[in-house]
């Protein structure tokens, strides 16, 4: 028994979501907001709208998950599983955002994680582990930001 081609028209819905899927790449990692410009005025990039931040949180959530639960599944210490969790999905959000790259986001994002794993087994207070995680987040753009002025003025090359 043949099926009848004009009879299925479910093709055409799929083709829709494959062009939604297809233009989520620049949803997320292109921004599409207001222009940030650097001292010398030269464009570095575009601000994310809101719902472009919120979608991004949720792909970078789901990855950390992701990543540790499959590192963990492997047989991964599972706070270096967290870790490394941590590290991609900080990763993530540092694609195509101004001033930051996957590396130094997702640094970033895994001190934060070592901060607290490192809290919790010391025995610490949730509110006192926060602000530490402050602090190490802060120290890393602080040391980031000392290497760029020396090598502005060229007193270190690195």
């Amino acid at each position: 028994m043949a099926i009848d081609v004009k009879m299925c028209k479910y093709t055409g819905g799929f083709g829709s979501l494959g062009a939604g899927i297809s233009n989520m790449g620049s949803f997320l990692l292109e921004g599409a907001g207001e222009v940030i410009k650097d001292t010398q005025g030269q464009v570095i990039g575009h601000a994310f709208t809101h719902a472009q931040v919120a979608a991004r949180q949720l792909i970078a959530a789901g990855l950390n998950m992701g990543v540790s639960m499959g590192l963990s599944g492997l047989g991964l210490d599972p706070q270096l599983s967290q870790l490394a969790g941590a590290f991609v999905g900080g990763g993530f959000l540092g694609i195509g955002e101004a001033g930051t790259t996957f590396f130094r986001s997702g640094v970033q994002m895994a001190m934060m994680q070592g901060v607290s794993e490192m809290a919790v087994n010391i025995g610490l207070a949730p509110p006192i582990t926060s602000a530490l995680s402050v602090v190490a987040t802060t120290g890393m753009g602080s040391l980031e930001n000392g290497c760029k002025f020396f090598q502005k003025h060229r007193m270190v090359s690195f």
